[in-house]
């Protein structure tokens, strides 16, 4: 039974540690995967990078650092993941390490394993931790119909459910993805299990310490926590966050997950400096952080100016076609609307009919062949332009309400379509910035 590790980790002076502990890590794991932030010092990232076996994963956007997680570890073709919170994970492994074996054996036989705390782990806590957890988790247990303490940090899945939820999950949430998962794999029919561990207590004081804290410094920091008004308002945010999460996978349509769906990502080039073609040196920076996280493609199209091709070749992409017909939005569509105007703005010129529409249905046309020529399960990246992109998946789509897909594509951004056939069955925007990836799904 192959049980891969999907860990994230903002590492706060816990690198040693984690280097110390690491042959225990390697020993009980198939592979490892680390997604970190964008922020991470230059010292930690390159300290991961001597593990050997490590996928470490630098997100471009943090919100999204959960969702990498699982899903380069459910690439890995392990029969189960274990999700875990590094920092929560070096202690328990440091200070009750039979404790922590003994669950991962729970993992490897479970759909859906909720790890969660003792009274014994709970008492380590601060007031503002197990007074706002309380909230959410209670709301959620009440939609359940069981009692599971959501929020620990650590989670197990067998592939097959976790697949699910990678293919229902919106991958811009991070902390509410403590309820959103768990939620998802009970709407799919996966069994739900609950296994209560003392090894998930308070992590926080181990910062910066060469060992994990004990009760005493665990007890002291908690009283200076809850002394902290500004503490006790992240938490209220954070049991929001959770709550939110939740209440959308309880109730949006949901899609089975398929390895013959064929996948497109059209998006627009990196960044470069007007009036010059070629991307700048941060465009270069920025493609390679986006592509480090995507792929890989089975066809690879851009446009004939050459920042679309750079922007690909930067990704880590090879080209496949260079096409002109990327290049033009088309006369009728550029009068009728600004190339920056967004994904609605081109909707509602599709509906008003005309040259503009014609132009639109052109582009997605284009997207609809590219994907009926991809091998089942196939995958295609198409780099282009703004407002090609959002033509293109307009004139794909054209009845879905855009309304809610916000601002028009910037560097790097666009969108994730899958296809049954010749029929667009799921649908995300890109977006590499802060807002995140916003799905629409119509019904199946």
């Amino acid at each position: 039974m192959r049980i891969a590790l999907a860990a994230t980790w903002h590492p706060r002076g816990e690198t040693a540690r984690l280097l110390r502990l690491y042959p225990q890590l390697q020993a009980a794991y198939s592979s490892i995967v680390i997604s970190i932030p964008p922020i991470a010092s230059v010292d930690d990232i390159a300290g991961l990078r001597t593990l050997p076996d490590v996928k470490l994963h630098v997100n471009a956007d943090w919100s999204h650092g959960r969702y990498m997680a699982l899903k380069l570890a459910t690439d890995s073709g392990a029969d189960h993941i274990h999700y875990a919170d590094m920092d929560r994970l070096l202690r328990w492994i440091e200070t009750r390490p039979d404790e922590w074996r003994a669950t991962l054996d729970r993992v490897g036989q479970a759909d859906c394993l909720v790890i969660g705390r003792t009274p014994v782990a709970w008492a380590t806590h601060p007031r503002a931790l197990v007074e706002t957890e309380a909230i959410s988790t209670g709301l959620m247990n009440r939609l359940l119909g069981q009692e599971l303490d959501i929020s620990a940090g650590s989670k197990g899945f067998s592939r097959r459910a976790a697949e699910f939820i990678l293919a229902n999950s919106l991958p811009r949430r991070a902390i509410g993805t403590d309820a959103e998962w768990v939620m998802l794999a009970h709407r799919a029919g996966y069994r739900v299990e609950q296994v209560l561990v003392d090894g998930l207590d308070w992590e926080i004081p181990d910062q910066h310490q060469a060992q994990a804290a004990d009760f005493a410094r665990q007890q002291e920091l908690a009283k200076v926590y809850d002394s902290d008004a500004s503490k006790w308002a992240h938490r209220v945010k954070i049991a929001h966050e959770i709550v939110e999460a939740g209440m959308d996978a309880w109730s949006r349509r949901l899609v089975r997950p398929s390895t013959r769906l064929r996948m497109i990502e059209t998006r627009r080039h990196s960044i470069r400096i007007k009036p010059g073609q070629n991307l700048s040196r941060a465009g270069v920076e920025l493609a390679r952080r986006v592509g480090a996280g995507i792929g890989p493609f089975d066809r690879v199209i851009t446009s004939t100016i050459p920042r679309a091709y750079e922007t690909a070749i930067a990704m880590g992409f090879a080209v496949d076609e260079q096409l002109e017909s990327l290049t033009q939005l088309g006369e009728g569509l550029e009068a009728e609307v600004n190339w920056d105007a967004g994904f609605q703005a081109y909707a509602s010129a599709w509906r008003r009919g005309g040259a503009a529409a014609a132009a639109i249905q052109k582009h997605g046309a284009f997207l609809i062949e590219v994907a009926a020529a991809l091998p089942p399960g196939g995958k295609a990246l198409i780099i282009s332009h703004g407002g090609i992109v959002e033509a293109g998946v307009v004139g794909a789509v054209p009845e879905w309400d855009y309304s809610g897909w916000g601002r028009p594509c910037s560097w790097c951004e666009g969108a994730r379509l899958f296809f049954d056939g010749s029929r667009c069955v799921e649908a995300q925007v890109l977006q590499v910035n802060d807002v995140g990836a916003h799905s629409l799904r119509p019904e199946l």
